[in-house]
């Protein structure tokens, strides 16, 4: 019988260790997770703020023309400027975000 019970026991153990680790793992998991959530709610607060950042919207900053998307999107002031073409469109670009805006 004392055979069989330190068997059980070792094994006891084992799945002790075994449901640790997992724990540890878990922990990191449930870390990252909160992360990604809080994440994903800032987003979500632009996403939802952006009708309000719409009616905020000043196309002139100073002397600079503002980058609508990172405005409504990021509510962050961004200077787009001029970019050569060979066309008579008007070109922009957002120094940073980097979208290339026409005026077609």
């Amino acid at each position: 019988m004392s055979d069989l019970y330190t068997w059980l026991f070792r094994r006891a153990a084992e799945a002790a260790r075994a449901a640790q680790e997992r724990g540890a793992q878990l922990k990191i998991e449930i870390l990252d997770a909160e992360q990604r959530k809080s994440e994903a709610e800032a987003a979500l607060e632009l996403a939802n703020s952006a009708l309000v950042r719409l009616d905020r919207f000043d196309p002139i900053i100073g002397d600079n023309h503002q980058c609508p998307y990172c405005w409504v999107t990021n509510g962050v002031r961004s200077k787009i400027a001029p970019i050569p073409s060979d066309t008579a469109v008007d070109w922009f670009r957002c120094e940073t975000c980097h979208t290339e805006i026409s005026t077609e």
